[in-house]
């Protein structure tokens, strides 16, 4: 049966039923011997199951899993790191796909992180057949098709190809919608020494309205949490002024086979590169167009002005609570010498990465294994800001419009110095232009022994990191090689260590200990890449410490996996740009010295409780704070002039934005003789907070701007969120048409239409400025909040054959 809907809480039944035997009339396993250690093996090399239990369940909020950034749980290719939009072609192209547990030692993945997806192309050849799918939903987009075919060639060649789309506008948020088509294709063959060779052509294009975050009296003021500042109409249409437009085509070719008995081999190519960019409004000299600033709520104003803009946000005028297209074409065309003082940008991205890996694993008895791997990655982004439209106006001068009434950088306003007041038109670039490179070379090697029950690994990992940056724009401000041309070379050594001990009670019964260190890849480590060749001071890299201890219990009925885990993160360097109201300029903040801890446990369980009724669950509970009080300097970003030097940011026992203390999830599947099916998941997210601003907590502004003992907490508290309770079902019959199957599929997520769940929210670096005569009051902006969607479905008819 083919089971295929938008929401991966829809339960995904195999082709034929379950084995019709209770839990207790398990088979009993005899008593192993002790040289049996090929039965010990699944057990000990189990793949995540809280990962597999939890996929997407906790995706009605922004939800970091142990508090880890997203970029530390990759998805990789046949060793290659890629991005998470191409995995739904992958699959559809029959790639193997596991989650792999993070904490024992795997040649290619020594990084300290909860785990990965690993994709494998080489494994097994595609089964011939087809699919077709249409869906109907309500998020995101309105109507979907899909189709894949895979066949066998003649000499031992493989065929498969898929093709996507996507299209419409969100039923539920205005300004929102998607046109997007996937192609996909996955070629192979199987060589004489049953070696396998297979190249994957993957070629998507996107392009997705979105929206806006905004404040709480925003929402309450147009009483719904699907208010989106990002659109207004224009000559009656809705359009909005966030789009994400992506063309980012992915080719990989690999290699698997035995180069001796007991020696495999495995080897991959891989190239990313195309184009994505995402359009934004600009303004040039001109007040901001947002609607949602706090320069146009009713809380700026009082009196009768507050009056008055409180009903006009109320009875929701969109020439005042949406962009107002019409007016800032008006003010552009009224413009005497044709100048621009309103457009729509686009901040462009071209990424080219390119990626090579050689893995070695050779069984040199059956008690020990070695693997070794090279990898090369080299990684260069590009970056510029194009223009999209001119919105009514002849041109628009290449120069730094926020300078024009600065007293002192007035006289150097030119962004691109070699071409002087250059006039730009509609798809030439303008702003900045620059590149960054990343090239490194990492070697890495695991070594496993087994003895009977016992297993015990040791890995490591070594590698040599450039990074550079070169600028094609000769700024005026940083002239010469400050902007133009390649900047000094940063050079790190990356590694990593990673060390596990296990014993099997059976073979199903496993407990494993492991504990790591890692040097990983900095990031931030420019002051201002957009038009400054300036590095951070003295960049270095962050360290990460991690242990777990874990238990495992595979097969028959029942399968559990609990583990315990510790993360400790040291020195890690953050780089931002925003304005600074203390000092009323734009400033770079860089923050050196932030610590982080995670601990916690977690537990995941799958239960089948009859032939066709099943049950799954998964919690995870710890704590994730930040453990250390980080330094802050903040620079001008007009000519690098410090306005703070070194001063303490108390960050120490705040929470991270997107972490939780709790998530638990439990499902009930059915899956009936006559092909009906259900699933019905709940899950739970608590304990999560407001992500921390570093610039608030520094005595700078929370001392400096503070007037009261009342101002100074509210400069220092961090803000709780309400916990996420979610509840999402699907249900589908199957009919079987001699060797085809048709299904029908009806997904619906948040079942219980709870619309008042933060999706995520952040703290603003920036101070409001309030005046009264001749006095100054400094307080915390408003919070920044992103609602969670509310009921949606998704109806899905699929064929197979």
């Amino acid at each position: 049966m083919l089971l295929r809907c938008s929401g991966a809480f829809a339960q995904a039944f195999d082709d034929e039923p379950y084995y019709p035997f209770a839990p207790y009339e398990e088979e009993r396993m005899p008593e192993l011997e002790s040289d049996s250690l090929l039965f010990y093996r699944a057990v000990q090399q189990a793949d995540d199951l809280w990962a597999e239990v939890s996929a997407f369940r906790f995706s009605a909020v922004s939800y970091r899993r142990r508090g880890e950034d997203y970029a530390l749980s990759p998805v990789l290719l046949e060793g290659a790191e890629v991005s998470w939009r191409y995995l739904t072609a992958l699959r559809r192209l029959q790639a193997e796909t596991r989650y792999v547990a993070g904490a024992r030692p795997q040649v290619g993945r020594l990084s300290v992180g909860a785990g990965a997806t690993a994709v494998s192309l080489t494994e097994y050849d595609p089964m011939p057949g087809g699919a077709l799918a249409l869906r109907a939903a309500t998020r995101n987009y309105r109507a979907g098709a899909e189709g894949s075919l895979a066949f066998e060639l003649p000499r031992r060649w493989h065929l498969a190809v898929t093709v996507d789309g996507r299209f419409g506008r969100d039923a539920l948020v205005d300004g929102v919608y998607t046109r997007q088509t996937t192609a996909a294709l996955r070629v192979g063959r199987r060589t004489r020494g049953d070696g396998y060779w297979t190249a994957v052509f993957v070629v998507p294009f996107t392009e997705r309205g979105l929206r806006s975050s905004s404040v709480k009296e925003a929402f309450m003021l147009r009483g719904s949490n699907y208010y989106n500042p990002a659109w207004g109409r224009q000559a009656g249409d809705v359009r909005n002024s966030r789009v994400r437009r992506e063309g980012l085509p992915l080719s990989i070719v690999a290699y698997c086979g035995r180069i001796g008995g007991s020696t495999l081999l495995r080897a991959s190519a891989a190239v990313e590169t195309g184009i994505r960019c995402q359009s934004s409004l600009a303004w040039y000299d001109a007040s901001t167009p947002r609607p949602d600033n706090y320069h146009y709520l009713p809380s700026y104003f009082t009196g009768e002005a507050f009056e008055a803009v409180d009903a006009v946000w109320r009875t929701g005028d969109e020439r005042y609570t949406q962009i107002d297209w019409a007016e800032l074409y008006r003010r552009n065309r009224m413009q005497p010498d044709g100048e621009a003082l309103y457009a729509l940008e686009d901040r462009v991205e071209r990424p080219l990465r390119m990626q090579a890996a050689i893995r070695i694993e050779s069984e040199v008895d059956p008690q020990l294994t070695v693997a070794c791997a090279l990898k090369v990655d080299y990684d260069a982004l590009r970056r510029y800001k194009q223009l999209r439209d001119l919105l009514g106006a002849d041109r628009l001068t290449d120069i730094d419009h926020f300078l024009l009434d600065d007293a002192t950088y007035s006289n150097r306003l030119q962004n691109d110095l070699r071409h002087p007041d250059r006039t730009v038109g509609e798809g030439d670039r303008f702003g900045y232009d620059y590149r960054t490179v990343r090239c490194e070379v990492a070697a890495d090697g695991v070594v496993r022994y087994r003895s009977d029950r016992w297993t015990a690994a040791f890995g490591a990992s070594v590698g040599r990191c450039v990074v550079r940056r070169r600028g094609f724009y000769e700024k005026e401000l940083f002239p010469g090689a400050g902007s133009y041309g390649g900047s000094s070379r940063l050079r790190f050594t990356p590694y990593a260590l990673r060390a596990s001990a296990g014993y099997a009670f059976s073979s199903r019964s496993y407990l494993e200990i492991s504990a790591s260190a890692a040097v990983p890849d900095v990031e931030d480590l420019f002051l201002q890449p957009l038009y400054n060749n300036r590095t951070v001071d003295d960049p270095s890299l962050s360290r990460r410490y991690g242990a777990e201890l874990g238990f495992v219990r595979t097969g028959g009925a029942f399968e559990l996996r609990v583990t315990g885990y510790l993360a400790a993160t040291r020195d890690e360097i953050r780089t931002t740009r925003f304005f600074d109201d203390l000092s009323y300029e734009y400033c770079d903040m860089t923050v050196r010295g932030i610590g982080r801890l995670d601990y916690g446990a977690e537990a995941a369980a799958r239960l089948r409780l009859t032939w066709n009724w099943s049950l799954s669950a998964a919690v995870g509970a710890g704590s994730h704070t930040y453990a250390t009080n980080p330094s802050v300097w903040l620079y001008t970003d007009a000519g690098n002039e410090l306005r703070a030097d070194g001063v303490t940011s108390y960050m120490s026992g705040l929470r991270p934005g997107g972490t939780a203390s709790l998530a638990a999830t439990a499902g009930v599947h059915y899956f009936g003789r006559s092909g009906w099916y259900f699933s019905a998941d709940a899950s739970l997210v608590a304990g999560r907070w407001v992500a921390p601003s570093f610039h608030y907590r520094t005595s700078r502004v929370a001392n400096q701007a503070s007037d009261s003992p009342e101002t100074f907490a509210l400069f220092m508290e961090q803000e709780r969120l309400d916990d996420s309770f979610t509840a999402d079902v699907s249900a589908g019959r199957m009919w079987r048409l001699g060797a085809s199957r048709l299904s029908v599929t009806l997904s619906v997520r948040n079942l219980l239409d709870d619309c008042r769940t933060v999706y995520s929210a952040y703290e603003s670096d920036r101070v409001r400025r309030l005046r009264s005569g001749a006095e100054t009051f400094y307080r915390p902006f408003a919070t920044s909040l992103l609602y969670a969607y509310g009921r949606s479905a998704t109806l899905t008819v699929s064929y197979k054959f």
